[in-house]
Formats: C-alpha cells, structure tokens, sequence
C-alpha cells in the first residue's frame, strides 16, 4: 500500500518523481504554477495508477481551470475541495477517465457534466444527487462505487451495473436490504456509519 504525497511550492520535481513511485495519492490544497504543473502532469503520465487530489477552501483551485494542464490524467479527486461550484470543467480531463472522486461541497453539485465519461471504472460520490442516475447509466462497466450520504434506493432505485464487483455505502440510508440483489457481480460490501473529515494536510 503506497502512500499521499503533498505537493507544495516551490516544486522540486526530481524529488516530487522519487516520492510517486511509492505514491497511490499525490495532492494539493494551493494553487501551483504552470512550469509546476506541467511537471506533475508529465510525471503522472509514467504513474497512471497514482490519483490526482485537489481539496481545500481556495477559489483558484475550485475553478478547475488547472486541468488544463492534465489531459491525459487517469484518476483525479475533488474529495474536500469544498468552494467547487460547477463540475463542467472536468471536461478538460481524457474521456477515457479510470476513476473520479466528487466529494462534498458547501452546496449540492449537479453530476450532469460528469456523465461525459463512458469508461469509469471506480466512482465515489458524496451527497450529490441531481444526475447520479444518468451518471451511472453511462458507466455500465464501474466496477467499485462508493455512495456516501444518500438515501440510495430512493435516489437510485433501478440500477443496471452487471460488473459492479465493491459497493460502499457510508452515512446513507437503504430502506431494503434487496436493492444490493441487482449487483449480480458483487463480491465486497461495506455498510458504515462512521464519518471522517478531510483536513487541508490531506490527514483523516
């Protein structure tokens, strides 16, 4: 199991390349320049695997508009970047997108832009409502998803994931223990109530 790696200002990229390749998340919560991140950019394309992590409470981050610089990423989470108002700039991401993380933010997002993708593989969705169905829809072949804070058979209650193999439901509510019957694949489930915050030091 690797680990988070926290990129800060300045940069040094040689030492940023060592640190990845024991790496499974390598965050931010401030704005880097564009040298920098062009330079986390072409590191990750040698570390597909490795999840790409924007959080905090910046503006310049929530807007997105440093994806730009990331068209080739596979993996990308906004877990606690908690000012993202609109998710259309995930548009700027490779459509063949492996895994997505939408987290919680102050105000509920609408998934909508994010059902562009057609080839997830892993999705974790926190308390956002409006277009998850469409979303799913998109992606038959997902095959772990994570649902934290919904009433997930009332917002969901017809779901066609023939490959869905982990679901994670955490913080939410499932009125029948029969809706988890129409995962014909499923081999993990996890039911929790424990909550965990998101710290601007990436710590639990």
């Amino acid at each position: 199991m690797g680990g988070v790696v926290e990129v800060r200002r300045p940069v040094d990229v040689a030492q940023l390349g060592t640190r990845l390749g024991n790496a499974d998340v390598v965050q931010f919560c401030e704005p880097l320049t564009g040298v920098e991140y062009r330079s986390l950019a072409a590191l990750l394309v040698d570390h597909p695997k490795v999840l790409l992590r924007a959080y905090g409470f910046n503006d310049g981050l929530a807007t997105l508009r440093f994806l730009r610089w990331f068209p080739r990423l596979r993996r990308f989470s906004v877990a606690g970047l908690h000012d993202l108002t609109d998710l259309a700039p995930l548009d700027q991401l490779n459509a063949h997108l492996e895994f997505l993380d939408i987290g919680e933010t102050r105000k509920p997002l609408d998934l909508a832009p994010v059902a562009a993708f057609h080839e997830l593989r892993a999705l974790r969705i926190v308390a956002h409502r409006r277009g998850l169905a469409e979303l799913l829809n998109a992606n038959p072949g997902l095959q772990a998803l994570a649902l934290w804070r919904l009433p997930v058979d009332q917002v969901l209650p017809v779901m066609a994931l023939p490959h869905l193999q982990s679901l994670a439901l955490t913080l939410g509510s499932l009125t029948t223990s029969a809706w988890v019957a129409q995962f014909p694949a499923l081999r993990y489930l996890a039911l929790a109530r424990e909550d965990r915050r998101l710290h601007c030091d990436g710590s639990p």
